[in-house]
């Protein structure tokens, strides 16, 4: 597990100046593949996302789900994106 995350890490020394770099490492289970994923943003794509993160938050403390639950839920939902733009 350390590997990884220091691997998933790594790229971030010099990444471009005006460039939101982002690293993405889920697993789930044996029967998810796991997801590694790098890519960089714009600062206004960094803006629509984190407005976008703040509503799915507000979404999940609303259900009252305990933090664990939460966290796979996000997991879950970053897997099958992840399907998507494949």
């Amino acid at each position: 597990i350390e590997f990884k995350k220091l691997e998933l890490f790594a790229s971030f020394n010099g990444r471009n100046q005006g460039q939101i770099l982002v690293n993405v490492g889920i697993g789930l289970d044996s029967e998810h593949a796991s997801v590694v994923r790098q890519f960089s943003i714009t600062p206004g794509q960094d803006q629509a996302a984190k407005f976008v993160s703040e509503r799915v938050l507000r979404l999940l403390e609303a259900n009252g789900l305990e933090v664990e639950v939460a966290l796979a839920a996000l997991a879950k939902a970053s897997i099958a994106l992840s399907k998507e733009t494949a």
